[in-house]
């Protein structure tokens, strides 16, 4: 040991005997440890779960030191494999109700149409909130669209109806229309409450989001036997699906539509209704507070019981106006709400949700907005009026159908003239090229060429014979190629080699060698002998005339 404690041994033999026991003393200089991070939550689990495991294998709850040196003989619990986790559906495609396929749900567009439609578009937003969930709630649209564009939508998108709103300087207007055909009732609205005016009137109102989610249930109060009736009648209870009774679950049914036919005024009130249920024979305090969701205010109070007995609470009588309590109870045989429980009797609440209208029919029309006027309000027409229309109308489609005849075939008319057109003005340009292109060429040749074929090129007469020539040459060239030279063998006597005359005939004037080729006059000599000597060159005859001698004999070369 060396002078102040410290050890001489070395420093690794002491770190490797400081691994094995980090617990046990040491002995040399005072090293600082550093400082453990605090046990995070997973740490903390871990542990926990070291303590769970040694209290299950018998022994004492103890935590094993983070360093200390494992027990050879101890085996770790075996690991738990992980489970594959089991998906679950979630995108369910929408179905119909029971009862009900996707073909009987009506489906509407709802939608202001003329030169005055602002007017009506808050009560276009009510109208579309009456005819939820089967309705286009975001439908845009703009006064350049026309009905044909709807018209034309309405069937791959499955539309049943029209709510055609309208306005002008007179009055307001309501159009039902069935698609795609008709027919189509016009309606005057003498008189509407929008559904914020009456909400503002009463005192609690009430419009939960969810008695929109189905569709209302139509209820149809006197109406006439009529055929304008009922045909009215038809109309309206075909805008909202059908229900079974036997089927339907009475938590859907939480609005409804009421229509009444005041025979006085022959017209019709349109009304709008929310339905709630209620347990009767209750304490209203306590129904109060079991149908709400916040806690009552008994700080003025000093026992429980004082919020139930208070004077006026303990009413049976319903809040609906003008309905008698005991009228509107009835035994539930399904759960209505969290209040109104089955077997149990409930007394029914209806409360106005709006809007409210004044309607009066107007005109029906047997298409969809045309056609033949079936009923009108204002205007009688007698028998030979109506025949009179009739054949005026059947008169008006043969007539529109002959002028749509005539344009089918103006326009195949005006086609086939079209395409002549392109074909002469592509003849044209196709002249106009090669004349483009001649001048071209024009451009390349020399001066001598081009007064050349101005005095002799008349017509292109030359330019024929330089095609012949060519052509010539080439079927020469070609017996050459496939003969191997002039057609025959080098031994060949030259009589076998010209074909098409026989050997009396190819033989010329004159005395020749046998197999020699025919000869020549002397003129022919001659003239071979004077073009060989000028061929190209005016200098070689000599004489200043030589050049025109030259230009004959190329004329003739040209013409041979």
């Amino acid at each position: 040991m060396a002078r102040g404690g410290v050890s001489t041994e070395p420093l690794g033999i002491r770190m490797s005997c400081a691994d094995n026991n980090r617990d046990a003393p040491r002995a040399g200089p005072p090293f600082r440890r550093r400082k453990e991070p605090p046990p995070t939550h997973c740490a903390q689990q871990l542990a926990s779960h070291r303590v769970r495991v040694d209290a299950a294998d018998g022994g004492a709850p103890s935590h094993t030191p983070r360093f200390a040196k494992r027990d050879p003989t101890h085996t770790p619990p075996l690991a738990m494999a992980k489970t594959r986790r089991t998906k679950h559906r979630t995108h369910v495609e929408a179905t119909a109700k029971p009862g009900e396929t996707k073909n009987d749900v009506p489906k509407s567009f709802v939608m202001k149409r003329g030169k005055l439609c602002d007017l009506v578009s808050d009560l276009t937003e009510d109208v579309r909130k009456v005819m939820e969930p089967h309705t286009a709630v975001n439908l845009k649209e703009s006064k350049t669209n026309k009905l044909k564009d709807f018209v034309q939508v309405a069937g791959p998108l499955g539309i049943s109806h029209f709510l055609i709103l309208s306005a002008t300087d007179r009055s307001k207007y309501v159009k039902i229309c069935r698609a795609p055909r008709g027919p189509t009732l016009s309606f005057r609205v003498h008189k509407y409450t929008l559904a914020r005016e009456v909400q503002s009137s009463q005192k609690n109102p009430r419009s939960p989001p969810s008695a929109f989610r189905s569709p209302p249930l139509v209820v149809l109060n006197n109406f006439g036997d009529a055929p304008h009736q009922k045909l009215a009648t038809i109309t309206f209870q075909n805008l909202f699906p059908p229900i079974n009774v036997k089927k339907v679950k009475l938590s859907t049914c939480q609005r409804a539509v009421l229509i009444d036919y005041d025979k006085t005024t022959n017209r019709f009130q349109f009304r709008h209704y929310s339905i709630s249920a209620a347990p009767t024979g209750a304490n209203r305090s306590l129904r109060k507070l079991l149908t709400t969701r916040q806690a009552p205010d008994l700080g003025a109070l000093t026992d429980v019981s004082e919020f139930f007995e208070r004077a006026g609470d303990a009413s049976d009588a319903s809040d609906s106006e003008g309905e008698d309590a005991v009228a509107a109870r009835v035994d539930l045989t399904q759960d209505y709400n969290r209040v109104a429980k089955a077997e149990s009797r409930s007394r029914v609440i209806l409360q106005e949700i709006g809007p409210r209208m004044e309607l009066e029919l107007t005109k029906v029309e047997e298409g969809m907005c045309e056609g033949r006027v079936l009923y009108h309000a204002y205007v009688q027409k007698t028998e030979d009026e109506v025949v009179a229309l009739e054949q005026k109308k059947v008169d008006s489609d043969a007539l529109r159908k002959s002028r749509k005849e005539e344009q089918e075939q103006n326009v195949r008319r005006k086609e086939k003239e079209k395409t002549e057109k392109l074909a002469l003005a592509e003849e044209l340009a196709g002249r106009k090229k090669r004349k483009r292109d001649k001048s071209k060429a024009d451009e390349t040749k020399s001066t001598f060429d081009k007064h050349f074929d101005k005095k002799y090129n008349v017509g292109g007469i030359n330019d024929i014979a330089k095609e012949k020539r060519d052509k010539r040459r080439k079927a020469e060239q070609k017996e050459k190629r496939e003969g191997g030279g002039m057609g025959l063998g080098a031994g060949t006597p030259w009589d076998a080699r010209v074909p098409g005359k026989a050997p009396a005939e190819r033989m010329g004037k004159g005395n020749r060698k046998e197999g020699s080729p025919p000869g020549r006059t002397g003129k022919e000599r001659g003239k071979r002998r004077f073009r060989n000597q000028t061929r190209g060159r005016g200098k070689a005859c000599g004489r200043r005339k030589g050049k025109g001698r030259c230009l004959v004999f190329r004329l003739l070369r040209l013409h041979a």
